[in-house]
């Protein structure tokens, strides 16, 4: 992938002993490899490092890395299903939320609680854990046009 295309910000700055400090941030989540240069030439990257808790191991040019999402966003994620635009009365209808973090990544954890409110009026059950980030919300309108 494009360097460009996956990350949002980066900045190094020189810690004046020789080490220089690198941040980012990834724009997607998954597996991926971190590789530095210098004069557009790769520095030999260090695998299993200990601030990951293992031992110093000289490797390759490229650290595998998996990037996760980070704290979920309700402005960045996003609702879909029937249940959004009809109901029939009397019969359950639902609709999905897809957490997200706020860079638009999928969380891969169902640890949020999301309510809803049907015509402004909170709904007494939240929405359920589905898995991988997903939430089903369902309920049931008992009369027309209510």
């Amino acid at each position: 992938a494009d360097g460009l295309n996956i990350i949002r910000s980066s900045s190094i700055v020189d810690n004046q002993d020789g080490t220089y400090a690198v941040t980012y941030t990834p724009l997607f989540t998954g597996p991926a490899f971190v590789e530095a240069t210098r004069n557009n030439i790769l520095i030999q990257g260090l695998t299993n490092s200990s601030s990951c808790g293992g031992t110093f191991t000289p490797a390759c040019t490229a650290i595998p890395v998996t990037f996760i999402a980070g704290l979920t966003a309700a402005s960045a994620s996003t609702t879909s299903g029937a249940g959004l635009c009809t109901a029939l009365a009397g019969e359950e209808t639902s609709f999905t939320i897809q957490a997200k973090d706020s860079t638009g990544a999928n969380k891969l954890d169902t640890a949020d609680v999301f309510t809803y409110s049907i015509n402004g009026v909170l709904w007494p059950a939240a929405a359920v854990p589905q898995g991988n980030g997903l939430y089903l919300a369902n309920y049931t309108i008992q009369t027309i046009g209510t």
